[in-house]
């Protein structure tokens, strides 16, 4: 089950990661988004 958390959260944060570029959003903005998906922040 852990691990499969796990995959998921880095799914969703491709997933915004691909959302926010496409938005114009900064490399920095882009990192943050997804440190905090990851719980890495």
């Amino acid at each position: 089950e852990q691990a499969i958390r796990k995959e998921m959260a880095q799914l969703a944060a491709e997933t915004a990661e691909k959302v926010v570029v496409q938005a114009g959003l900064s490399a920095d903005t882009v990192r943050t988004i997804k440190e905090q998906i990851l719980g890495i922040a």
